[in-house]
């Protein structure tokens, strides 16, 4: 069987930055698994009529869940890896990239709330995980290579 390439990939302001580069960051299942859209509505009551009309809506941003497995050599380097990261996630505007298979999908992100795992068993494998929840905008760019 043939493993399907995935790759997810954050724009640090220079370049994008690999967190599935298999070294230092690398994805956990946690990992895109679910994503929920929402509505902003626009109703209308009327007191001769039951309910509510909806007369306009549009799509509210999206949260995506991104968590990374960061690996060092010793904790400084992972602390550095981290924070590398996480100055990436933090940005006020930025892109990620999504690859599955031949298939590139681009977001619009925003900065992004994150909560940092180095518990015991990551502390004495010299690595941590980072847990990133990140808003983007509801509609994408994608790109097919062939």
């Amino acid at each position: 069987m043939i493993e399907e390439y995935v790759d997810i990939e954050v724009h640090d302001g220079l370049s994008f930055l690999d967190l599935n580069d298999r070294y230092v960051y690398r994805a956990t299942s946690e990992s895109l698994q679910a994503a929920t859209y929402g509505r902003n509505r626009t109703v209308v009551t009327s007191s001769m009529y039951d309910g509510e009309w909806e007369v306009h809506s549009t799509l509210s941003n999206v949260t995506e869940n991104i968590a990374v497995y960061v690996n060092g050599v010793d904790q400084s380097v992972v602390g550095e890896y981290i924070q590398r990261v996480v100055d990436a996630f933090s940005q006020h505007v930025y892109q990620v990239k999504v690859t599955m298979g031949t298939e590139s999908t681009y977001w619009r992100c925003f900065p992004a709330e994150y909560s940092i795992d180095r518990s015991h068993v990551y502390l004495h494998n010299r690595m941590a995980v980072v847990k990133f929840q990140v808003p983007r905008f509801p509609k994408t760019t994608t790109e097919v290579r062939m």
